[in-house]
């Protein structure tokens, strides 16, 4: 007669146990995951709010060259905290970046459904924004034929200046009336 045979109760707690580790190892490392497949979407955001900015801009100097020359000053030291980037202060200049008054400080948006009409409804604009990005520009290198747009970008602008991302980005933009 043949005997049938079992695993006994030592061997599947053993199984049980490497099992448990594999699951928790496995566990421990979508954190990890997570936490890279968020700082990708924020990095392809503030890309893609440096080339809307840039866009901007590119239109706005070649209407007025010689205004946009004079007013880009080599360095741009601005401090924004979170709090001033709500209000009157910031006008749109176009889509979904503002203006903060007559400075080289921009604020692009990405947000859900209907844009924001302005920044000065703090509400409306936290509710409906998905990513803010800081930019503050300045050029550290022009003449009459080119301007070298350094664009320093911050997000996310909710966090202290010293804890938040920054990339910069160089662009030139060329004087076709030349």
């Amino acid at each position: 007669m043949r005997r049938l045979s079992s695993y006994n109760l030592v061997e599947v707690v053993l199984a049980l146990g490497v099992l448990a580790i594999g699951v928790c190892s496995i566990m421990g490392l979508f954190p990890v995951g997570a936490a890279a497949t968020r700082d990708a979407v924020a990095e392809t955001y503030a890309a893609n709010a440096a080339d809307q900015l840039v866009q901007r801009l590119k239109v706005k100097i070649k209407d007025d060259w010689v205004n946009w020359h004079d007013s880009l000053s080599e360095t741009n030291d601005a401090d924004v905290d979170a709090e001033d980037c709500n209000g009157e202060q910031w006008n749109r200049i176009g889509g979904t970046v503002f203006q903060r008054d007559d400075e080289m400080v921009f604020q692009v948006l990405s947000y859900r459904g209907n844009a924001p009409s302005d920044l000065g409804n703090e509400d409306e604009v936290d509710e409906k924004t998905d990513f803010r990005v800081l930019a503050l520009v300045s050029s550290p290198e022009k003449n009459d034929g080119y301007i070298r747009l350094k664009i320093e970008l911050e997000w996310p602008v909710e966090f202290p200046k010293a804890s938040r991302r920054r990339v910069e980005y160089v662009y030139d933009v060329f004087n076709m009336g030349l």
